[in-house]
């Protein structure tokens, strides 16, 4: 029942399959009581489709008793309480509550990279794991929303860094994450745009998302931003500064071979 209904869900099918996640779970319910495995997976199904139907807060209730059931009987770390947790905090992130959403997606950043020694169910699954990178990913977006930009353009970084060690340059993995940190670098643009464009934070901006266009394949728009990069420090700093020179190496390495770095990786 749970997979037909999952069938219909994936297919967009939202009122066919409603009736039958809730079926299921009364039937699980009733037979094998709230607590069962069983019953709370169906319980986060039911959730899920509440949420992609935007019945937030008839969603939120649903995920929190199935994150509360699975952490006793499965473990903080399980992979079920994991997809409880990761789905109760974009649901919060959804609504609005960002405090408690950053400290369910924290809490899942660190289960999937830290690893008790000798303990079942709670496996180290490393940084270059998807579930890691996604954790990062999730964990650093919801960071912009609250302007926390620093740390939240670290976590795009280490993510896009893992993925261009694990996958390679022009893995799909790669190429999102590299989007996901351009986004990032023109959204606080608004932010960084009061500060000018001279500002040290401005041009830093500018090389970071002129090198990851290059990695992107968007050369044009890289080449436009290598050189406004330079035309900047030369009128800010002057010809001989350090930062022009590096400017000038950059842009020449870049005509040199404008796609060097999406061979290497």
């Amino acid at each position: 029942m749970n997979n037909l209904a999952g069938l219909l869900q994936a297919r967009g099918r939202y009122e066919e399959a409603e009736p039958l996640f809730r079926q299921g779970l009364e039937i699980c319910s009733a037979k094998l009581g709230e607590e069962h495995p069983r019953t709370l997976n169906s319980m986060n199904n039911l959730a899920g489709l509440l949420q992609a139907q935007r019945r937030h807060d008839e969603a939120e209730p649903l995920y929190r008793q199935a994150l509360a059931g699975r952490r006793a009987k499965l473990g903080d770390s399980h992979p079920d309480t994991m997809s409880s947790m990761y789905g109760l905090a974009s649901l919060l992130r959804l609504m609005g509550q960002l405090e408690e959403a950053e400290q369910l997606f924290r809490e899942g950043l660190e289960k999937t990279s830290w690893r008790p020694v000798g303990t079942v169910g709670r496996a180290r699954l490393g940084d270059s794991h998807p579930e890691t990178m996604n954790s990062m990913h999730n964990l650093a977006y919801l960071l912009t929303l609250m302007g926390q930009l620093e740390e939240a353009e670290q976590l795009f970084r280490e993510e896009l860094e893992t993925c261009r060690s694990v996958h390679g340059a022009q893995h799909e993995e790669t190429v999102g994450s590299a989007m996901g940190l351009a986004e990032f670098l023109k959204d606080p643009a608004e932010g960084r745009a009061k500060l000018g464009d001279s500002h040290p934070d401005t041009m830093s901006s500018m090389y970071s998302l002129a090198s990851l266009l290059r990695l992107m394949g968007q050369l044009e728009e890289a080449e436009q931003l290598f050189r406004e990069d330079l035309e900047t420090c030369r009128s800010v700093h002057g010809a001989q500064h350090e930062d022009t020179i590096n400017s000038i190496r950059n842009l020449a390495e870049f005509l040199e071979d404008p796609s060097s770095i999406l061979e290497s990786g």
